[in-house]
């Protein structure tokens, strides 16, 4: 981490199933601490618990109010660090603003590999931009097309999550023009 920060690479934190596992959890708040890393993603049971809020994979607690917005900013914030919310809706925050973007395919959560592919397509995305805020709305924005992209040409092929994956990687693969219309900004 050192190393990569000396040399102002961006570091992406995927801190895979860490709440489920004491070990995985504590890894990820050593790293976390270390201050070097640059982006955060996770899903809201990821998330939520590195910043003390219990969620469920279908959801949170029903003893918590916290919503996804107040979830993202506040890794966001706790960590320094872009905070990215995968799921049904992605949520991007700098601790300060919170973009939510829409769009995908239901898909994407039937296929294996979805989200350390979107965690490498990150670390990609920040090496390209200046504004890591927007880097990451557009990685997502991108993601969520490409999804789209691909989940369209499996059901007109008969496909399903199979094909899916096929039509998705060749999806990300190529140009695709953003939709800025799927970014909303949250209050």
């Amino acid at each position: 981490i050192k190393r990569y920060k000396a040399l102002n690479k961006p570091i992406v934190l995927d801190p895979v199933g860490c709440s489920a596992s004491a070990l995985r959890y504590d890894t990820s708040l050593e790293l976390l601490e270390s201050e070097g890393i640059s982006a955060l993603r996770g899903n809201a049971a990821e998330l939520g618990s590195l910043v003390g809020i219990s969620c469920e994979s279908k959801g949170l607690d029903s003893k918590h109010s916290a919503t996804p917005i107040e979830i993202v900013k506040r890794a966001a914030q706790k960590y320094s660090v872009i905070a990215v919310m995968t799921g049904k809706i992605d949520y991007v925050s700098d601790g300060k603003k919170v973009l939510s973007i829409t769009g995908g395919s239901e898909y994407l959560a039937a296929i294996t590999g979805a989200g350390c592919l979107h965690a490498a397509a990150c670390a990609s995305f920040l090496s390209l931009k200046k504004d890591p805020l927007d880097s990451m709305t557009q990685l997502c924005t991108f993601y969520k097309q490409a999804a789209f992209s691909a989940q369209k040409k499996a059901l007109e092929n008969n496909g399903s999550n199979g094909s899916f994956l096929f039509y998705f990687l060749d999806a990300l693969s190529l140009p695709i023009e953003l939709e800025n219309s799927l970014i909303k900004e949250e209050l």
